[in-house]
């Protein structure tokens, strides 16, 4: 035992090896160190998988099979038999609890690839879903988070009715507010961003719960659960408000009116109503509205690109649906009727390239002048000189 741990460093260099047979017999080795329930299985393990963007395939589908080896099957049974669901759902839990953000992205790609295999039971799941509900403090992220990497590959994991209401109750309801717990509300904003865009519809309890989220959702990036005294917590809150944001523009019907709220909502409580101005301001609160407003911008600047894509396909679909309207009603025997056509044809795809044109000069516009030039970001403009220029 003592010579495999001692080799183990040795190991993890061949990982970044560029011989392929190298990292294939090092991957091989802590797949067999956790038939021996060796500690240096799992360290290395999560090293490696680093190479889940390995250019070449053959690593790629090589540590995928240790990665199911070390967390999701049972010891020397090749991937063939698994380990209970309790179990699996614990090893997700342990690994990404302590780990970085390059080390949770690589987590996020494998669980994704078992997850389009169908490889992890629906019950790990479920097991998570109970933890996310009844767990307090890192605990409960770290299942929301699994959840939200699970979801990136199948979104019906989040995405009904009945899970958004445990995500809701799990991820942004009152134990969230009361504790601060920041980790949590993030895991879950991430969930969220793996849910369709919500269609109005009163009527559907989808669009209902969604519509509960969304207010929690503003009320996170607002602060309003903030502690103003304590800068630990408004460090804390940072990602989860940059998340929740991320959230609102993918779930809500109109996310600029939700935004517009988001930042009223911070001028109110910074500077005071129309009745009663104040002459200071927190500090913490101005970070934190400094920080909101920057990656509103960003947003509304990706949302408007979004709209203009939509307009083009919309646009290019149309011609290609009078084109082929055109040639169905050709006829072989007219060649005159046929010159015809080719010039109605030619001038519709003028038209065609006209109207694009003028969306691109339109969403130049709409980039250039109103998102921060004379929309509500403007409003701001002058403060924000103030403040970078330290007057």
């Amino acid at each position: 035992t003592e010579l495999f741990e001692n080799s183990n460093a040795s190991f993890q260099s061949m990982l970044m090896s560029s011989n392929s047979s190298d990292v294939t017999e090092a991957l091989r080795f802590f797949v067999r160190a956790k038939h021996f329930g060796l500690p240096c299985a799992v360290t290395g393990t999560k090293k490696a998988l680093a190479l889940m963007w390995s250019n070449e395939a053959n690593i790629r589908e090589e540590v995928l099979r240790a990665f199911i080896e070390v967390f999701v099957a049972e010891p020397g049974t090749e991937g063939k038999e698994l380990l209970p669901e309790n179990q699996i759902a614990q090893n997700f839990l342990d690994l990404v609890r302590e780990a970085n953000v390059s080390e949770l992205a690589s987590i996020e790609e494998a669980l994704g690839r078992l997850v389009k295999k169908e490889i992890i039971p629906p019950d790990v799941f479920s097991v998570l879903w109970a933890i996310a509900s009844q767990a307090k403090g890192e605990l409960r992220a770290s299942a929301v988070l699994v959840i939200s990497m699970a979801a990136s590959a199948d979104p019906n994991i989040v995405d009904s009715a009945y899970r958004l209401q445990n995500l809701y109750d799990a991820g942004l309801g009152d134990h969230i507010e009361e504790n601060h717990d920041w980790k949590t509300a993030r895991s879950a904003a991430c969930a969220l961003q793996r849910v369709a865009r919500a269609k109005v519809d009163p009527s559907s309890a989808k669009y209902i719960i969604l519509d509960l989220i969304s207010e929690r959702l503003v009320a996170i990036a607002r602060g309003d659960w903030c502690d103003d005294d304590n800068v630990d917590d408004t460090n804390a809150w940072f990602c989860a408000a940059e998340q929740s944001i991320n959230a609102i523009f993918t779930i809500c019907p109109s996310p600029e009116k939700v935004s517009m709220e988001i930042l009223l909502g911070h001028q109110q409580v910074i500077f005071g109503c129309s009745d009663e101005y104040s002459s200071t301001a927190s500090t913490l609160r101005l970070a934190r509205f400094f920080f909101v407003l920057g990656h509103i911008a960003l947003k509304l600047l990706m949302y408007t690109e979004v709209l203009s894509s939509s307009v083009r396909r919309a646009n290019a679909a149309k011609t290609v649906k009078k084109q082929e309207s055109a040639s169905a009603g050709a006829t072989e025997d007219s060649e005159s009727k046929d010159n015809d056509d080719d010039d109605a044809i030619e001038a519709e795809l003028g038209i065609a390239a006209q109207a694009e044109a003028e969306t691109e000069r339109k969403v130049a516009e709409i980039s250039e002048n109103e998102i921060v030039g004379r929309g509500i970001i403007s409003l701001f403009t002058p403060m924000l000189l103030r403040v970078v220029a330290n007057e």
